[in-house]
């Protein structure tokens, strides 16, 4: 904008000291040239713009279903690892529940023979 600016007032400027009309034309030619390669400028670097932004969308949708199947890897690993937790508490209540058995047997054992001792 500041070219077309510039070249607009060079022109103007180029008017008013009585430039003839070829140099007008010339100078009037060269302004929508500026002017164009202006324009052509702004429209690539909007492409430009477009294009990053595509490839960052691009990016992020890869990063995001890298991270979802990451976690779904995680959560599986985490189900295998309490599944065989809850296994192993499960024999580790049965063999505690068989050596409570065990020992209330003796106790009571040790008991109705004490009982018995006593009652003869």
């Amino acid at each position: 904008m500041k070219k077309i600016a510039l070249i607009l007032t060079g022109l103007m400027m180029m008017f008013a000291s009585g430039c003839s009309s070829d140099e007008a034309k010339d100078a009037a030619q060269k302004t929508r040239e500026a002017a164009e390669a202006t324009k052509m400028a702004a429209v690539k670097a909007m492409d430009q713009a477009v294009d990053k932004t595509r490839e960052a969308a691009t990016a992020t949708k890869e990063a995001a279903m890298d991270a979802a199947d990451k976690t779904a890897e995680m959560t599986k690993e985490a189900a295998t690892a309490t599944k065989e937790a809850a296994a192993e508490a499960k024999v580790k209540a049965a063999e505690m529940t068989e050596e409570a058995a065990a020992a209330t047997k003796e106790t009571a054992e040790k008991v109705e023979k004490k009982a018995a001792e006593m009652t003869d």
